[in-house]
């Protein structure tokens, strides 16, 4: 193993990669190191590398061997019911980087229509169900480095809802998944979590998937279960500073390009405005 680990290390810096099958099989063993060097600062971004550098320098035949290997095995859910956080966490989160990926060149030039049609089912299906189940909300782990299941979730979720074929019918799950995180929290995110799980809001409204009014509905439900919340509740904080972030998060983007008819940008106005004039801040 440390040969391998240090064959990859030096890869990384290496012009043209060379990498062989078994070299893909140890990545993708390994995807979720609990070794951030290994992890994020090699095997994570060879995948990039190898996917997106100049459009990519894997063939075809290449990519698609990538692909079946790491959807054969899927490590997306992997440990995700364990009732204590652990090391899994990264294999999850990592995974789902990984996943970006195959979703964002699905599109380009390069790998165009590499994935199959049930690869393509599996992956946006994946994409609106992750959040949903995953209950490991630490951010960056000491010695370890970024767990950050809501972001990485939020990347997938983002990333698939910008690509052409994500269709109106996985709004609902998608739109699911972001309440989940909302309603569960148990502590304030303090690395702009929220700012990275609500970019799919943004994609599903400029690619015409859900409008202002589906979105003011569902956040409408959501802010009713958060005034039942007593302020004297251990949960009241979290949660309320958690949506409120969000909201504003989601307002400054949609104002910023000139989305949905500012329908869902009015509604958050009145949130945030009736929240101040009855707590005093926000």
């Amino acid at each position: 193993m440390i040969n391998e680990v240090t064959k990859l290390e030096n890869m990384v810096h290496e012009k043209t990669l060379d990498l062989t099958n078994e070299d893909f099989d140890f990545m993708l063993a390994h995807i979720g190191d609990p070794d951030p060097k290994l992890r994020d600062e090699t095997i994570y971004i060879l995948f990039c590398r190898l996917f997106l550098e100049n459009g990519g320098c894997l063939t075809r035949e290449k990519a698609k061997l990538i692909v079946n290997k790491t959807l054969k095995h899927d490590r997306l859910f992997e440990g995700i019911e364990a009732s204590e956080p652990n090391d899994l966490v990264f294999t999850r989160t990592f995974t789902a980087l990984l996943y970006c990926i195959f979703l964002d060149v699905d599109t380009k030039e390069n790998y165009q229509g590499f994935l199959s049609a049930l690869q393509r089912k599996q992956l946006l299906d994946d994409a609106v169900l992750y959040l949903q189940k995953e209950r490991d909300y630490r951010g960056f782990v000491i010695d370890k480095g970024w767990a950050h299941a809501p972001a990485h979730g939020g990347d997938f979720l983002d990333q698939a809802a910008n690509h052409p074929q994500f269709g109106k019918t996985r709004v609902h799950d998608a739109l699911k998944s972001l309440q989940t995180i909302i309603l569960n929290v148990k502590t304030v995110f303090v690395a702009d979590e929220e700012s990275r799980f609500d970019n799919c809001i943004v994609a599903m409204l400029e690619n015409e998937w859900l409008t202002g009014n589906q979105l003011v509905e569902w956040a409408d439900k959501i802010d009713q279960r958060n005034a039942k919340l007593s302020f004297r509740d251990p949960l009241f904080l979290p949660r309320m500073h958690t949506w409120h972030v969000f909201l504003k998060s989601v307002y400054f983007k949609i104002k910023a390009k000139k989305l949905d008819d500012q329908v869902f940008a009015s509604y958050i106005e009145n949130i945030l405005e009736q929240y101040y004039l009855q707590n005093g801040f926000i």
